[in-house]
């Protein structure tokens, strides 16, 4: 019961309504489970990888840890050429406006770094736990 979808452009035009697969309505009707987004983003220089976290870290966990709902996010650099990220949200409202702000982010800070659209993976998370890391909330 996942929402996968891979798009030829960064992510939808700020505004626009994507249609929702018979599965991924399915997952909406489950009250009470965070909703979650993985982006997977292929064919980074690997040597831009530093400079892609740096932006990422001091410009857009901000915005993104402002949403309302928000619970967490991570990038990873999963080797190579791809960084991935998790955004993890109260409910689906909060990870779609995270899409949204991504995209606009992206479009506007790392276009030149980030040279193919993502592909990216949403649903209700059905299994989780997190500990505190080095002293902080997790």
């Amino acid at each position: 019961m996942s929402d996968s979808r891979a798009y030829s452009q960064f992510e939808p035009e700020v505004g626009t309504t994507r249609e929702a697969a018979p599965m991924a309505e399915q997952t909406r009707q489950a009250p009470g489970r965070p909703y979650a987004v993985i982006r997977r983003y292929a064919g980074l220089d690997p040597r831009a990888v530093d400079e892609v976290a740096r932006r990422v870290n001091e410009e857009l966990v901000p915005i993104i840890s402002q949403i309302p709902g928000f619970v967490a996010y991570c990038a990873l650099h999963t080797g190579a050429d791809v960084v991935a990220s998790i955004s993890i949200f109260e409910d689906q409202a909060g990870a779609d406006e995270s899409t949204t702000k991504t995209a606009v982010w992206v479009k506007q800070h790392l276009a030149s770094l980030v040279p193919n659209p993502p592909q990216f993976t949403a649903g209700h998370v059905i299994a989780s736990k997190f500990k505190a890391i080095d002293g902080r909330s997790a």
